[in-house]
């Protein structure tokens, strides 16, 4: 083994442990130990992309959104911290660089993952029919200070830099190798959990997860994902940004994401075929079909207090098969709510 290899390996084999005794099956913490931060992208003198027809401006969308889907992750006792939470920026107009700057900062421990939410556009404004989520990762962290030592660490004969990757097949390599088991393969999962939620809880086309350098991804210290919930573009999905109830739907979808990568952080769940371009109808997802379908069902009729949470740790069974089974189109459910227990 190179020594560059074993070095990463080595400081690399608490996190791995780490990630797989707190995010095994189901959840074995508390929500309240989970704290995931969301980045509603753009905001204040950066509007991000406009609908031309409308006026809809992304960074309206997404806040809706983020602010949606915070208060179904705290409602049901998660820990959430937000970039924004109003329509401003954290940097004076037009330095796009500090902004990401501090964009990344969320992207680090104590926090548990990074979920950037934003509105995707075509060149021109002239792509009808093209339209759905598109979720990106970019899998492979970017340290400075642990490349460094750990470049120079290996005695190679070359400058003792990050920007080496970039001239170093080699030692970009021997950092994918080892840096891939946990960031590259975390953030992917992340990626594909909630590309498929939202797939499956508005109908529009899927598309695969795509790994781009993305200044926030790209220097992320945790699971990350960025996605486009939709085309502010496209003539139905554009109309649709601007409504509530959409919004709402989004959120909902996102928070099952979270949920399905954290109680699965090892494998990703995978989207159903969808026809492209048409919008299915805006129902609750049914169950998978690979899922059993339970012999004696029981049901449960819901107290003041019970989450989703505890009475999956009652009965044994998962949050998403209680989600599955009783069609919800999110985690939040009302006393006096009668649930099937598969």
């Amino acid at each position: 083994m190179h020594p560059f290899i074993g070095r990463m390996v080595r400081a690399l084999s608490v996190p791995v442990l780490a990630l797989t005794l707190a995010l095994g099956a189901g959840l074995p913490r508390p929500p309240s130990a989970y704290t995931i931060a969301i980045d509603a992208g753009h905001g204040g003198w950066d509007s991000g992309t406009v609908n031309l027809q409308t006026g809809l401006e992304e960074k309206n969308v997404t806040l809706a959104v983020s602010l949606d889907l915070a208060a179904l992750l705290r409602s049901d006792g998660f820990k959430v911290v937000m970039f924004r939470s109003e329509d401003t920026a954290h940097a004076p107009p037009g330095d796009v660089l500090l902004n990401l700057q501090r964009q990344a900062a969320l992207a680090k421990p104590p926090y548990t993952l990074f979920v950037g939410i934003y509105v995707n556009s075509c060149p021109g404004h002239d792509c009808p029919g093209v339209a759905g989520p598109h979720t990106y990762y970019f899998g492979q962290p970017v340290n400075p200070n642990l490349l460094t030592a750990e470049i120079r660490a290996s005695g190679l004969a070359v400058e003792a830099s990050p920007q080496l990757l970039q001239r170093d097949a080699g030692l970009k390599a021997f950092l994918a190798q080892t840096t891939s088991f946990v960031d590259q393969h975390a953030s992917a999962v992340l990626a594909q959990d909630l590309q498929t939620a939202e797939v499956r809880r508005t109908g529009w086309p899927n598309h695969p997860i795509t790994p781009l350098p993305l200044y926030v991804l790209r220097y992320a210290e945790i699971p990350a994902a960025l996605i486009e919930v939709g085309y502010m573009t496209d003539p139905r999905e554009g109309q649709l940004m601007a409504l509530p109830v959409w919004q709402l739907r989004i959120a909902r979808s996102l928070a099952q994401g979270i949920l399905a990568y954290l109680e699965h952080p090892d494998a990703a769940s995978s989207p159903p075929p969808l026809p492209a371009g048409r919008l299915q109808a805006a129902s609750p997802a049914a169950p998978a079909a690979s899922d059993p379908a339970p012999a004696q069902p029981r049901r449960y009729t819901v107290r003041r207090g019970d989450t989703l949470f505890a009475l999956s740790k009652r009965f044994g069974v998962s949050v998403a098969a209680l989600v599955r089974a009783n069609h919800l189109s999110g985690l939040q459910i009302d006393v006096g709510q009668v649930l099937i227990i598969p």
